[in-house]
């Protein structure tokens, strides 16, 4: 029997920053699930980080969420 492993924000939001567009094929190897708040949680960051901080462009938001 294989693992899965369940992803909180706190771990989601850093592979995304790190692993781009590789970590779709990670999640699926790994057998990777996340809760569907994590996504609005770590939308709000890309969020706040363009809106408020004015550190990401509009598309590096949309792209990442």
């Amino acid at each position: 029997m294989s693992r899965a492993y369940v992803v909180d924000a706190s771990i989601y939001l850093p592979l995304i920053i790190i692993l781009g567009d590789k970590l779709v094929n990670i999640l699926y190897k790994y057998r990777f699930h996340i809760l569907d708040l994590t996504i609005y949680e770590v939308c709000n960051v890309f969020w706040k980080k363009h809106v408020k901080l004015h550190k990401i462009s509009r598309e590096d938001a949309i792209e990442s969420c």
